[in-house]
């Protein structure tokens, strides 16, 4: 009995290996660099050494295995906010991050199979300043590449002025952009 379970342990699946790997990497918010640490690789081939054998060696390699993922995620949400059953909503926000990058946050909200459903749609750094004709064309890229323009509903944000100029910077990118279309 014992040598069955060291036999079902020993084998491992390359590709659970690596999502569980990118799960870990991403929700502890470790560096890429993670992957070549000498403590890192030394538990992984505790556990079993056949794992180190299928983890990705270089950062590089990495994060190329992340970037992936995110692309086979961003995807999924993309069909789902296309097929949804109502408009989207979204929620925006912007902040300096603590490595000082300024980031605009946009969120989607709407109905899909009859559930309320909520996707981080972006988090994108913002270049130039806050204001609302800088951010406008952020926001539209955002709603372009998922393709929901024509879906799009109430947009809450905070009472920044900023928001005031980004909200009519908005409508008239949504007009053009409507014109283009019909």
């Amino acid at each position: 009995m014992a040598d069955d379970q060291h036999q079902d342990v020993a084998s491992i699946c390359s590709r659970t290996l690596e999502q569980l790997y990118i799960n870990f990497q991403i929700s502890c918010n470790q560096p890429f660099s993670l992957i070549q640490a000498t403590s890192f690789r030394s538990l992984i081939r505790y556990i079993n050494p056949d794992a180190d054998d299928l983890l990705p060696e270089s950062p590089s390699t990495a994060k190329a295995l992340i970037m992936d993922q995110f692309a086979i995620e961003k995807t999924v949400i993309q069909q789902q906010v296309q097929g949804s059953q109502s408009c989207i909503h979204l929620s925006l926000d912007s902040w300096t991050s603590r490595n000082h990058l300024p980031i605009l946050g946009v969120i989607g909200h709407t109905l899909v199979g009859g559930q309320r459903q909520e996707y981080v749609l972006a988090l994108r750094e913002i270049q130039g300043r806050h204001t609302g004709e800088n951010l406008a064309p952020i926001v539209l890229d955002i709603l372009q590449d998922y393709g929901i323009t024509h879906k799009l509903g109430y947009i809450q944000m905070d009472n920044a002025t900023n928001n005031d100029t980004l909200m009519a910077a908005l409508s008239s990118g949504i007009c053009r952009l409507m014109c283009i279309y019909v």
